[in-house]
């Protein structure tokens, strides 16, 4: 263990640049080398969004999660993330970006402390709240999440409409499901939602996205299955139910995929199942990332020299294996058990599908 070096942490489901944060935090201890650890999803976002730069900007080291940790949803994500920053057993603090969007900085901090203490709480109230929201326009998680906790939390709906924003107020609500001790620190940095809210694939403006991921062209070998295969692989998928999936049976039935792929673009949760469809992830597959705390393993990128140097430190404190590419395939996945290594093959089908 290299014990000379400290390492902070930040959690990015967007084309995050986080340079700027690392420029305008200080270390935890002064005269000590800080490493920058970044947790990124692995190609798609939590809102079903191609995810263009895996490695995040400014960060010496990517983890990036697998892919169906990532399709499992923002929140099954984000507790992945935080998961996997607990398994490592050397973060020294996590770095929350936040924009104040006006606030006092102090007060807008104060209101996602209490956010996220809220919905750690998850009362029924707010449960129904959340339902008839995400009913009346499953387009956004996020926008749904943030017009529920209002009433509850006043003046908090407003930041968590902001995904930067969100994603701190999940991370400190995930800090208490798994009792993770690691300090977290907020940075209030406008610049960094700006970036987010434009080039982001989890931002909330109207978007073509789909267009990114060309999702008909993806569903069109499923829906060329016969019906006996297509209808098994269908009832298989992760995280299907009656109705989404008597939706999904019918438009293969009339042949309107295009249809339904015109309507994924404003559903969240049909859109994230066409993928789960798509990449052949299974309800076997979420069992086992279960079971893993959501962290079978994590794919490193080393992006600086002293993120090269730090790895195998890293990888000897983790407790969650950690791969890293090869000439040869990816490097410990002899660590692996057989069911683990089935989900790391949905994320190599998807990297050569997508």
């Amino acid at each position: 263990m290299n014990f000379s070096m400290k390492y902070c942490a930040v959690i990015s489901f967007t084309d995050f640049d986080f340079r700027p944060v690392k420029a305008s935090c200080t270390p935890s201890s002064p005269g000590t080398d800080e490493l920058m650890i970044g947790v990124v999803p692995g190609l798609i976002s939590p809102q079903g969004r191609l995810f263009t730069h895996p490695q995040v900007k400014g960060c010496d080291i990517a983890f990036t999660l697998p892919l169906v940790c990532t399709l499992s949803g923002f929140s099954t994500a984000a507790f992945s993330a935080v998961s996997l920053l607990r398994s490592l057993h050397l973060v020294d603090r996590i770095l929350l970006p936040v924009d104040p969007m006006g606030m006092d900085p102090d007060k807008a901090c104060s209101l996602l402390v209490q956010a996220g203490y809220f919905l750690f709480t998850w009362p029924m109230p707010f449960q129904q709240s959340l339902k008839d929201n995400l009913a009346s326009d499953p387009s956004s998680y996020i926008k749904a999440q943030a017009a529920a906790v209002e009433p509850f939390v006043p003046g908090a709906g407003k930041l968590l409409s902001k995904p930067v924003n969100a994603l701190a107020a999940e991370v400190l609500k995930v800090e208490k499901q798994l009792y993770c001790l690691i300090p977290v620190e907020f940075i209030p940095i406008n610049k960094e939602a700006e970036v987010e809210s434009k080039t982001g694939p989890g931002h909330l403006a109207p978007d073509s996205s789909l267009t990114d991921l060309d999702l008909y062209a993806l569903l069109t070998p499923v829906f060329s299955l016969s019906k006996e295969d297509f209808d098994r692989r269908l009832e298989n998928t992760a995280g299907g139910y009656g109705v989404l999936i008597q939706s999904i049976q019918e438009a293969y039935r009339n042949n309107s995929l295009k249809d339904l792929c015109r309507k994924a673009e404003k559903d969240l949760e049909l859109r994230l199942f066409l993928l789960r469809l798509i990449a052949g992830i299974s309800r076997g597959n979420s069992f086992i990332c279960g079971l893993s705390t959501w962290t079978p393993y994590a794919k490193a990128a080393a992006l600086t020299a002293s993120g090269q140097k730090q790895l195998p430190h890293i990888q000897e404190a983790s407790w969650t294996t950690l791969l890293t590419r090869t000439e040869d395939g990816w490097d410990k996945m002899n660590l692996l058990d057989d069911s683990v290594k089935m989900i790391l093959e949905k994320d190599t089908y998807s990297s050569f599908q997508l």
